[in-house]
């Protein structure tokens, strides 16, 4: 007997969801009231709860995830003369980053299971001039940090973590973004938290560096008329961060909902059964169910074609 499946799209954008839509027309009339487009309240007040929510002490809007990745690898001194180790499996932007601060990427090949950077595979990648290695946590599952950053530290190499398929995923414990001495994100429509628009972030522990994107972002200007460095127009409008304010409130609900979809037998309920801690995971098909050692979080990134659930928001 035949089972017709369910069509379901790869994304569902907010206008699809009347509660959500309504709220978030709402969240631009405030800001259009306001007539504060670029910067202000709608702005710092999000920067402040994204990084509340990340668990880092500093998030800085910016016009991209791939500006994300281009201000935070300048703030780090990336430049001529360095290498990046990046992964060959990523989206452009992870390399592309790297050639745009005048750096030379180094691709690493990824694991055949898990599609992501190791050390092992890291390692076949250094030279004497790489500065920095780009972990990207891909389709929400975490990159094993721990001995990547503990040769990182030991070489003193600088380690950037691409979360832009990630939000709310954890190591250890830990949000993704915060193991390294920064994280980037981006805030595309299709995203787990997507504006209507273009946007990104970087989180860090360190003030210096938030400072430096700050300046990185806005022609290198504090104060006003006062440029102190070659920067460029990289912002976050004010608008996408009124949205992405609003959906933020409701992330970890919905990253639950796409993780019990996931969690939801496929074709073998065995395959789930020794995957009680997950909150939420990415599986690459229906039948295959990433498994890790530590008890990670993983989030789903991109639906899963069988669970209507997870193609929303």
């Amino acid at each position: 007997m035949s089972v017709a499946l369910e069509q379901v799209p790869l994304a569902v954008m907010d206008n699809r969801d009347p509660q959500l839509f309504g709220e978030l027309i709402a969240a631009i009339e405030e800001v259009a009231a306001t007539g504060a487009f670029t910067g202000g309240v709608a702005v710092e007040r999000f920067e402040l709860d994204f990084a509340s929510w990340c668990e880092a002490p500093h998030a800085v809007g910016v016009s991209s995830g791939t500006d994300a990745l281009v201000f935070a690898l300048r703030a780090l001194g990336i430049g001529p003369g360095c290498e990046v180790v990046v992964p060959a499996n990523s989206f452009i932007a992870t390399a592309e980053a790297v050639s745009l601060v005048g750096a030379r990427p180094r691709f690493a090949d990824v694991d055949a299971r898990t599609h992501l950077i190791t050390l092992d595979l890291l390692e076949r990648a250094l030279t004497p001039s790489v500065r920095c290695v780009i972990p990207v946590h891909l389709y929400g599952r975490t990159v094993d940090m721990a001995p990547i950053m503990e040769r990182a530290r030991r070489d003193g190499m600088l380690v950037l973590e691409d979360a832009s398929q990630a939000h709310g995923a954890r190591y250890r414990g830990q949000r993704v973004g915060t193991i390294g001495d920064a994280g980037t994100f981006s805030f595309y429509p299709a995203k787990n938290l997507g504006g209507w628009g273009d946007g990104g972030a970087v989180i860090t522990s360190r003030a210096q560096l938030a400072d430096r994107v700050r300046l990185l972002r806005s022609h290198g200007e504090s104060p006003r008329y006062r440029h102190r460095v070659i920067g460029t127009t990289g912002r976050l409008d004010a608008i996408q961060a009124a949205v992405l304010s609003r959906k933020l409130s409701y992330l970890d609900e919905r990253n639950q909902q796409r993780g019990g979809c996931c969690r939801r037998p496929n074709h073998d309920p065995s395959l789930h059964s020794n995957l009680p801690q997950f909150t939420a995971v990415w599986t690459f098909t229906p039948t295959e169910v990433p498994i890790t050692k530590y008890g990670d979080r993983h989030v789903t990134s991109i639906p899963n074609p069988s669970c209507p659930e997870t193609s929303r928001g």
